[in-house]
């Protein structure tokens, strides 16, 4: 069974689709913590490669225009 790390270097993330890439990379994010990035454990590090292999295989998300008209004045936030 291959590790994260193996998986993110034998780039076995890019049969995943947009969207699973994307939401493995934010679940895998929210279980770190800023410090274990600055003294990262060899767990850290296979769970850093394959956020980074998940995101390098997700392509550019197009930003659609839904053609609304904001108010900046306008009482109500988005």
């Amino acid at each position: 069974m291959k590790t994260r790390l193996q998986k993110a270097l034998d780039n076995d993330y890019a049969e995943d689709s947009i969207y699973d890439n994307i939401n493995k990379s934010i679940e895998l994010a929210h279980g770190l913590k800023v410090y274990d990035v600055i003294d990262p454990t060899g767990r850290t590090l296979h769970t850093l490669a394959e956020i980074v292999g998940r995101l390098q295989n997700a392509d550019t998300l197009e930003t659609m225009d839904a053609g609304y008209n904001i108010d900046e004045s306008s009482q109500y936030k988005a």
